[in-house]
């Protein structure tokens, strides 16, 4: 709408108060042209999880992921207690003894942590 001398809007292109766009998420480079990918933002609970899951790879094997329910890959209850013990101090939390037979699955106790800790 192009201003008029009366009109109460400013005719001046570079008005004193700036407009920020909003920003935008990071993206990634890509090759080819292709239309840059949004770059993946870290879920809450995401370190959490990524402990969880080392420290039952470091106890039960490499083939753990975060699906897996411990007590079907053979978690004994002397792996639980260490687990248990390991988890409480790096995550600086209490955790029941319970803990596995309410969370069998590396998701589902590193879920239940970070929804503790409030990470």
């Amino acid at each position: 709408c192009p201003s008029s001398p009366s009109s109460p809007i400013s005719s001046n292109p570079h008005p004193s108060s700036t407009f920020r766009a909003p920003e935008a998420a990071p993206v990634m480079a890509t090759e080819g042209g292709a239309p840059p990918t949004p770059v993946p933002q870290p879920t809450p609970g995401a370190a959490v999880a990524a402990l969880v899951l080392s420290v039952c790879r470091e106890a039960l094997g490499p083939a753990i992921n975060e699906d897996t329910d411990l007590s079907v890959a053979g978690m004994t209850s002397l792996q639980a207690i260490s687990l248990r013990a390991q988890l409480q101090a790096k995550c600086q939390t209490s955790l029941p003894a319970t803990v596995f037979f309410e969370h069998p699955s590396v998701r589902g106790l590193a879920q239940y942590i970070a929804s503790q800790t409030g990470t």
